[in-house]
């Protein structure tokens, strides 16, 4: 929703954070043509996600957004174990 909200308005955000985005999912596929976002972007995802797919999320993500920083840590699509080691001062800035 969060994507889907940017994509429509993007003056209306200051920087976008998604947690293992199921980007590929049907009704995000009307956004794929669009000009790629330039708000602040940041994706967190896990090399261990059985229901999120990494490889193709990245590139769909990296043709979506201008300015990704896409961060891969080694955990599931809950991040269970990377959310206490995540540095959230620095991604929340």
């Amino acid at each position: 929703m969060g994507t889907v909200f940017t994509c429509n308005h993007p003056t209306q955000v200051r920087k976008l954070i998604l947690l293992a985005p199921a980007l590929l999912r049907d009704h995000f596929a009307s956004y794929l043509d669009l000009e790629p976002v330039s708000i602040p972007t940041v994706i967190i995802h896990g090399t261990e996600d059985d229901v999120v797919p990494l490889k193709p999320v990245r590139e769909l993500a990296e043709k979506t957004f201008s300015n990704l920083k896409y961060i891969v840590v080694e955990d599931g699509h809950r991040l269970h174990k990377a959310f206490e080691e995540l540095n959230w001062k620095e991604i929340l800035e």
